[in-house]
């Protein structure tokens, strides 16, 4: 069975980091590493993304470790500007790859983060997608 796998490369004022990925998503569709890849789920999310009205809600989980610590995006609440470049693999069960994608968030506003069974949800708005 293949699996999503997600990464994303986050630019902001004191932010510029690699970092997993556990979901993303609006408040209508998500994708995370449980969604079964080639379900259509990753077109529709980004079908999603691409139709809405900016500034537009998405929101992204992700857990707190040694070189990532839960004060990651701590810079951000003042209203800073982020560039979030989400990238999507599809990997089999022996890992190997079987499809990649890009989706680029830009002009991203911080709006609230919280933390929930070990994993940190940020929301935030997009002012462009592609």
């Amino acid at each position: 069975m293949e699996k999503f796998y997600l990464h994303a490369q986050v630019h902001g004022k004191g932010l510029d980091k690699m970092m997993d990925i556990f979901s993303v998503g609006n408040f209508q569709n998500e994708l995370s590493e449980e969604t079964t890849a080639f379900d259509g789920s990753l077109l529709k999310l980004y079908d999603t993304f691409k139709a809405m009205k900016t500034p537009a809600p998405m929101n992204f989980s992700w857990r707190p470790s040694k070189h990532f610590p839960a004060s990651l995006f701590t810079s951000l609440k003042t209203g800073h500007e982020f560039t979030f470049e989400l990238r999507v693999q599809i990997r089999d069960q022996n890992k190997n790859l079987k499809g990649k994608w890009r989706l680029n968030f830009y002009s991203c506003k911080y709006q609230k983060s919280y933390q929930k069974n070990g994993k940190i949800k940020v929301e935030a708005t997009y002012n462009s997608f592609d």
